[in-house]
């Protein structure tokens, strides 16, 4: 088990990006959150195999007009199992 925490940037609010990010993790075996930081980038937190966690991370890349993913930061740390699910926190 594996916990990654992202910060995408590029055109990611207000375009529905986190709904794309949560149908993501929904194919995928991963729980965690993704919120909206005030920067306008979005902040994705997830825990799962390093295997799930590198497909979810790839498909959330594939998103399409109007997301515009121009880059993610991904830190990779220990996980915490504190999560039951994926949410979007508003």
């Amino acid at each position: 088990m594996k916990r990654v925490e992202a910060i995408a940037s590029g055109r990611v609010q207000g375009v529905n990006f986190r709904r794309h990010v949560q149908k993501a993790a929904a194919g995928h075996v991963v729980r965690g959150y993704v919120r909206n930081l005030g920067s306008g980038d979005v902040e994705i937190v997830a825990e799962g195999s390093e295997a799930e966690l590198r497909s979810f991370l790839a498909a959330v890349m594939k998103a399409k007009p109007p997301i515009d993913v121009q880059s993610i930061e991904v830190r990779c740390l220990e996980p915490s199992g504190e999560f039951d699910s994926f949410e979007i926190l508003r």
